[in-house]
């Protein structure tokens, strides 16, 4: 998602949960939504700059623009602000692999541990277990995704 879209979700969830209740019906919520949609809608979008920055996907935006602009150093100090800022970001360390190592060997070592540690962070959080609900909706069953 990218750092406008993830600002805009987030503003419009907060929104939500300030304005809306649960006696509302979704017509009364659509309305609600689309009244701010179009306040949102309005405004002067922020131009993101390194001192505008907040997240590490806003660092690895900049980032992409600096290589875009053929600045591979420019490019590589953000995508270390990126991971500084979050170490579980595997486009940030992808990134740093890819233009700070020259040894291959190396480099695939480096992309095998981030990518474990990767599946690791993600089973951890629970995005990588399958559920199967059966059609009679009597049986549950969990697993973890292999491979």
């Amino acid at each position: 998602m990218n750092r406008q879209m993830d600002r805009t979700m987030k503003e419009l969830h907060q929104f939500l949960n300030d304005h809306a209740n649960e006696e509302m019906s979704m017509e009364e919520i659509n309305a609600l939504l689309g009244a701010h949609i179009k306040e949102m809608n309005a405004r002067k979008p922020e131009k993101l700059t390194e001192k505008t920055a907040e997240t590490a996907d806003d660092f690895m935006e900049l980032a992409e623009e600096k290589l875009e602009e053929g600045d591979e150093l420019g490019a590589l100090r953000l995508a270390r602000k990126a991971l500084k800022q979050d170490p579980d970001n595997l486009d940030a360390e992808w990134f740093v692999i890819r233009y700070e190592e020259k040894d291959p060997e190396v480099t695939l070592s480096k992309i095998r541990t981030a990518l474990e540690s990767g599946k690791a962070n993600l089973e951890k959080q629970g995005f990588l277990i399958r559920t199967t609900l059966a059609i009679s909706g009597k049986s549950l069953k969990q697993g973890r995704i292999s491979g």
